[in-house]
């Protein structure tokens, strides 16, 4: 079964962003990297909270009806925790399988937080820092949590407020929401290559030091 970073783009939107680095790094020598990844964490609180919630309501709602029909009263306690107990676990494991549930019980500050740290992880661990100019630049999209980060290396950071990129990221999150998340990126893609240009414009040894598109 693929993830849902394999299901994020079709093999055409692949070819597409492929394409649109190439045509922004034949301004720049500047490397941009867009990578795709699944999710940015596991989130098991989250599947524990929804489990805790929906259960809790499920009992709530089902003992009256549940304790009538056994003769116990439609406020037995003992019967309600039962239900609870019952109910958690397969609550738990349905939130904990099922990505468009599971979002509804995240916490905006911890989605920032893990996309932010696994951007930085990545960013490192495929060495975008190694190129010859240190303006190798990341897109990194966590597909779970419909957010996106922008990191560019220190040779950018020291022309480029890392702020400014803010609008970029808006941009592709606001294409995931819409179903549109091919052209949100190479619009994006586009953009970035422009920046770069009178930053870093293309230079005639320039050569292709990273991956021009990463799905993990």
């Amino acid at each position: 079964m693929n993830t849902l970073a394999q299901q994020f783009l079709t093999e055409n939107e692949r070819h597409k962003i492929t394409q649109a680095v190439h045509q922004a790094e034949q301004i720049t020598s500047g490397e941009i990297v867009p990578m795709v990844v699944s999710h940015s964490s596991e989130y098991r609180a989250a599947a524990i909270i929804g489990g805790f919630l929906l259960s809790f309501l499920f009992s709530l709602l089902g003992t009256p009806y549940i304790g009538k029909a056994l003769w116990l009263g439609s406020n037995n306690m003992l019967l309600f925790v039962g239900c609870f107990l019952v109910l958690f676990y397969p609550f738990y494991v349905l939130v904990g399988r099922l990505p468009s549930l599971k979002r509804l019980f995240l916490i905006k500050k911890e989605i920032r937080q893990e996309v932010e740290e696994h951007a930085v992880t990545s960013f490192f661990q495929e060495q975008l820092y190694e190129t010859r100019e240190k303006n190798g630049i990341l897109i990194f999209i966590s597909v779970f949590e419909h957010h996106a980060v922008i990191l560019g290396d220190s040779g950018i950071n020291e022309r480029i407020d890392p702020g400014s990129w803010q609008e970029m990221i808006n941009h592709i999150i606001t294409g995931i929401k819409n179903n549109r998340q091919c052209d949100a990126i190479c619009e994006v893609i586009e953009e970035i290559g422009r920046t770069l240009q009178s930053h870093f414009p293309i230079q005639a040894d320039d050569e292709n030091e990273l991956h021009d598109l990463i799905i993990r």
